[in-house]
């Protein structure tokens, strides 16, 4: 008997061959086994697969787009982004959104998805940057109105008597300096977390400060 062998050609993507090799006395020695045949054909379909998975999926991309668009409606709702900031990430967004569907409709290739990738990284740092300023604003508005707040009450305590001259010169020297330590914070137009709170932290102490002066002062009348 000589040797044959044998294949089949199979469904949708490429081809699954299937090689048998038979000796003369059909033992399968010095051949293919069919387990070592269904082994290559298991490898290769993982192969193909993980390819595909490294492309980068369609879904991934879409999912991605979902979810800054989740971001951008949240930051209009809650302030975070002004109606001005919103338009324009909207509009990236959407130009993004419909690049990538007809990309998609054409076959989205490797290097595509790599490119909407790359552009949605990109969206994702503006919107975080827009809606991370638009917080700096109001805090430097809490700010403000806290600093003016407390001016307000050295200045009636002064003029009322709560306050003696002493107590209101050391906490008008420590309000001033909280003022000018917030004046230097704001130079490179950008305030930090860090010197948000710790001016926050000076205003709470010198709040309580003139509260615990003024109470003091009527119990001594």
């Amino acid at each position: 008997m000589k040797d044959r062998y044998s294949y089949t050609s199979s469904h949708k993507k490429g081809y699954y061959y299937q090689y048998q090799f038979i000796s003369k006395n059909e033992s399968g020695k010095g051949g293919f086994t069919m387990k070592k045949i269904l082994v290559i054909g298991v490898v290769c379909l993982f192969l193909v697969g993980a390819a595909a998975a490294w492309a980068g999926p369609p879904d991934q991309i879409r999912g991605r787009i979902d979810s800054l668009q989740q971001r951008i409606d949240n930051g209009a709702k809650s302030g975070t982004l002004t109606e001005q900031e919103t338009k324009r990430v909207q509009n990236k967004l959407n130009s993004i959104r419909k690049g990538f569907d007809s990309a998609v409709q054409n076959g989205l290739s490797d290097r595509e998805a790599k490119h909407f990738n790359q552009r949605l990284d990109t969206l994702s740092k503006e919107i975080y940057k827009e809606k991370h300023d638009r917080e700096d604003t109001r805090s430097a508005g809490r700010i403000d109105h806290r600093i003016s707040e407390l001016q307000k009450r050295i200045d009636e305590g002064s003029g009322s008597g709560s306050l003696t001259p002493v107590e209101t010169k050391n906490l008008q020297s420590r309000l001033n300096g909280i003022r000018s330590h917030y004046e230097r914070a704001q130079k490179d137009g950008k305030l930090t977390d860090q010197e948000i709170r710790a001016i926050q932290s000076r205003l709470d102490t010198l709040s309580k400060s003139i509260a615990k002066e003024k109470h003091d002062r009527e119990q001594s009348r």
